[in-house]
């Protein structure tokens, strides 16, 4: 049995819920990649838990320099694993440790991304969802855009006063490495949104247009500082783009997938100098995976007005893990009518409960996390999800890839580590 397979087994025994995968914080998630990466730097990681050190023992020589590229959408089962003989997969696996690890709860952009770029599990950070209740506002709000989750103009919460910092409350792991002094660079599409502020703040922001010159970009930069500590934190989006509209399935995000990595070979593994590259630890991994959707396998709200007229709130998180918010003294009932009606395609799990088994990861700030995570969790079996529109149609619903749930589609994403050169 291989050390993948070995994990992945013990990954799956260790799930608090049975016919889901849950994250595995205290040893194999995208949660122990930071304090990872801090340890290597000899920063600090008091209370975090890195990968064991089989996995990164043998790549550790000589490297004043670790790179992490963050594939979106890149998940292990569903779209890993299924191409791994392709000689464009290849280029990634070759001279690697490779492994599955879990991503975050819920297994979204916003709660996976804020957990690799601080090192803390979801109850610490509290970003728990793509649409998120905060009740210091008094709205929904859309994490993404940092708007109120109806409205389509960006940035508004900023516009009233959040400061991303602050509203964060921690430390990124640009700010550790800089007291260490170590030198810290994100690479990244979205230089001004809320999310990138947030998850950025103590690093060197370098803006890219699309996969050629982002791995320009990043050679570049890694050749400017030779011989210097060096962490460059790469995030690249458009797989999940792709893959919501076409299905993470498709030819369109494996087209997508194959220019991504020819880029990364021509213009980043091919040319990087041989000084730069013997120096240098590249890790590789996902924020999430994605689970395939179909029109048929989507249960609208507005099909259900009994569950909606029991809420005091839309319901709020992401179409995979939805977060409901149930009037006082229905508990009961909208259990029952989720039980009867939606059987056989969700699972309905009390948030306290949640909370408890530790899906959320450990900290101190349950009392935060209550108030945005709400009374129930909806959490989809096999390809279901439930869709509430905060803003536009129902009709306009066409995704046909989605995430945030326990699913191994979801859950499962890959972590490569490699040395660049020896």
């Amino acid at each position: 049995m291989s050390l993948a397979e070995k994990v992945e087994r013990e990954i799956k025994k260790k799930s608090k819920l049975e016919g889901f995968v849950t994250p595995f914080y205290e040893k194999y998630s995208i949660y122990n990649i930071p304090a990872t990466i801090l340890s290597i730097f000899k920063a600090s990681v008091s209370k975090r838990d890195t990968l064991p050190k089989e996995i990164i023992k043998n790549h550790l020589d000589n490297v004043n320099k670790i790179v992490l590229l963050v594939v979106d959408s890149m998940g292990y089962k569903n779209f890993l694993i299924p191409q791994i003989k392709s000689p464009f997969i290849k280029v990634l696996s070759d001279n690697s440790t490779m492994i599955p690890i879990t991503s975050t709860f819920p297994s979204t952009t916003t709660t996976a991304l804020t957990t690799v770029n601080t090192g803390a599990t979801p109850e610490e950070h509290g970003i728990m969802g793509y649409t998120m209740y905060l009740r210091e506002y008094g709205l929904i709000a859309n994490m993404i855009d940092f708007t109120p989750a109806y409205d389509y103009k960006w940035g508004v919460l900023l516009e009233m006063g959040l400061d991303p910092k602050e509203f964060l409350g921690l430390e990124t792991v640009h700010e550790i490495l800089n007291k260490k002094g170590v030198k810290s660079y994100a690479i990244t599409r979205h230089r001004d949104s809320g999310l990138s502020r947030m998850h950025h703040t103590g690093a060197k922001i370098l803006n890219y247009i699309n996969s050629s010159d982002l791995f320009v970009i990043l050679r570049k930069l890694l050749e400017s500082e030779i011989g210097d500590e060096t962490y460059v934190y790469v995030y690249w989006d458009l797989l999940d783009a792709i893959s919501h509209i076409y299905s993470p399935s498709s030819e369109e995000a494996l087209a997508e997938f194959r220019g991504f990595l020819y880029s990364y070979k021509s213009e980043f593994i091919d040319k990087l100098k041989s000084k730069v590259a013997k120096e240098t630890l590249l890790m590789i991994t996902a924020d999430h995976g994605q689970s395939e959707l179909s029109r048929e396998n989507t249960i609208f709200a507005s099909e259900h007005p009994e569950l909606m007229s029991r809420l005091w709130i839309p319901p709020t998180g992401d179409s995979r893990a939805t977060f409901l918010y149930v009037k006082p003294g229905e508990i009961n009932e909208v259990k029952d009518y989720i039980d009867k009606k939606l059987e056989d395609k969700f699972l309905v799990l009390d948030s306290n409960e949640a909370i408890e088994k530790g899906l959320f990861g450990a900290g101190s700030n349950k009392k935060r996390i209550t108030d945005r995570v709400g009374d129930l969790i909806m959490l989809p079996y096999a390809n279901y999800s439930f869709a509430y529109r905060h803003r536009g149609s129902e009709k306009d619903f066409i995704m046909k890839g989605s995430h945030g749930g326990l699913s191994e589609d979801e859950m499962l994403v890959p972590f490569i580590c490699k040395r660049l050169r020896f």
